[in-house]
């Protein structure tokens, strides 16, 4: 088998060129990908706020409530 080194050259090219792109790396060992537990915190403190934000409302509402019970007596 033949082989031709222009062929040979591009291989060898595109080769590094994917190992420059990707930079030698492992993707376990990469800032951008998250833990599973990071992400159940961040819903569970998004969670806690929405509680708090519907005890707000819920509070407002019976306020409101109240204010509207007294000026209609």
């Amino acid at each position: 088998m033949k082989v031709d080194i222009k062929s040979f050259l591009i291989g060898v090219l595109a080769t590094i060129n994917l190992f420059i792109l990707y930079g030698f790396t492992n993707s376990t060992n990469c800032d951008t990908y998250y833990d599973s537990d990071d992400i159940m915190r961040e819903v569970k403190k998004i969670e806690r706020g929405m509680d708090r934000i519907q005890n707000d409302v819920n509070d407002i509402q019976s306020k409101v409530g109240s204010i509207l019970r007294e000026v209609r007596y």
